[in-house]
C-alpha cells in the first residue's frame, strides 16, 4: 500500500436512523417556518391579520393601513409601498408569496387580472409565475398593464396600495397617497386576510 492509498474502517451501523438528508418526521402541531417566514411577524386585530416586515413601514403607515382596510375591505387583500422601481425602469410588482399561494394557486399562468379603482375605471394588467423558494408561487404584476396603471393612478415612491380581491381575477386597488417621498426602498409586501368563521 503506498502512503497515498490509505484504508479508513468503515461501519455503516452507527449512520442508521442519523441520516442529516433524511426528511424529519414531525408531528402535526409543529409547523416549519421558512427563511422568509421567520423575518415574517403577524399582529391581530379582531378579525384582521396583517403580516409584514416592519422595516419598510412607520408605525404611522401602519395604522393608516389597517384603518384604511376597516374601514374599506371586506375581501382578503394586500398591501405594499410603491419602490422607485415600480415607477421607473421595470414596471413589475411583486405579489406576497403567501397570498398568492392561499388565494391565486389555480390561476393560469400567465393570466390577465383587471385593477380597479374607486374611480371605477380598470386596467387589464399580466401576471408571471414560477414555483420559488419552499414550493410557494412567486408572483408578478408586470408588463405595459402595470406600467399604464401606475402611470394613470400616478403612483410615486412612498405610496401605498391596498389590493382586495374581489373576484376570480379582479383587484380593487385603494391608494393611500404618502405626502412625502421615501428613499429608495424595496417592495415589502403586507397581507391582509379576514378569517373565516
Amino acid at each position: 500500500m503506498s502512503a497515498s492509498e490509505i484504508e479508513y474502517p468503515f461501519d455503516p451501523e452507527p449512520c442508521r436512523g442519523n441520516n442529516p438528508l433524511q426528511k424529519r418526521k414531525t408531528n402535526s402541531s409543529e409547523k416549519v417556518h421558512s427563511r422568509s417566514d421567520k423575518r415574517m411577524q403577524s399582529v391581530t386585530s379582531g378579525k384582521l391579520i396583517i403580516s409584514y416586515n416592519k422595516r419598510y413601514f412607520t408605525p404611522e403607515e401602519w395604522r393608516r393601513v389597517r384603518a384604511y382596510y376597516a374601514d374599506h375591505c371586506k375581501h382578503p387583500s394586500f398591501a405594499t409601498k410603491i419602490c422607485p422601481s415600480f415607477e421607473e425602469s421595470k414596471f413589475a410588482m411583486d405579489i406576497p408569496k403567501t397570498f398568492a399561494h392561499k388565494f391565486l394557486h389555480n390561476e393560469p399562468c400567465p393570466s390577465t387580472f383587471n385593477l380597479q379603482t374607486d374611480t371605477g375605471k380598470a386596467w387589464p394588467v399580466r401576471s408571471c409565475a414560477s414555483v420559488g423558494n419552499y414550493g410557494k408561487t412567486n408572483m408578478k404584476l408586470m408588463g405595459a398593464g402595470w406600467r399604464k396603471f401606475a402611470l394613470g393612478n400616478n403612483l410615486k415612491a412612498g405610496d401605498i396600495c391596498i389590493f382586495e380581491l374581489i373576484k376570480k381575477q379582479e383587484f380593487k386597488v385603494h391608494i393611500i397617497r404618502v405626502p412625502y417621498a421615501k428613499e429608495k426602498l424595496e417592495n415589502i409586501p403586507v397581507i391582509i386576510e379576514v378569517e373565516s368563521d
